[in-house]
């Protein structure tokens, strides 16, 4: 099912607990995006990586408005999360809209303690 960003907020997308020994954590996402309506109006957006309530990245979007024709824009993001304590983390990607509505489907999520 498609998850819908709204202007102003965010829509959590996925989520992911993992269960670390404090070595980094890489976090990637997938997902494809598309603005609507599909009015012609220029959109812009921001998926952004949590792990709990902390925010580690910020990536926006912007999508050119076009009438009558949808804009897909597949989407892969990670991040290395370092310097973590043993214990237990769970990661979210949310997507907001920043000057509109935006929708993910056919996203994935993943996250993996990484050693040397």
């Amino acid at each position: 099912a498609a998850v819908w960003g709204a202007a102003g907020g965010g829509a959590t997308i996925q989520s992911c607990m993992i269960t670390t020994t404090g070595s980094p954590v890489l976090v990637t996402t997938t997902a494809n995006v598309f603005p609507n309506p599909n009015n012609g109006t220029n959109l812009e957006s921001a998926i952004n990586i949590l792990r709990d309530s902390t925010q580690l990245m910020n990536q926006d979007i912007y999508c050119p408005g076009t009438t009558g024709h949808p804009i897909y824009l597949p989407m892969t993001t990670s991040y290395v999360d370092s310097g973590l304590a043993a214990g237990t983390y769970t990661y979210y990607t949310k997507l907001a809209g920043i000057t509109g509505t935006i929708k993910a489907q056919y996203r994935s999520m993943w996250v993996m303690e990484v050693k040397r």
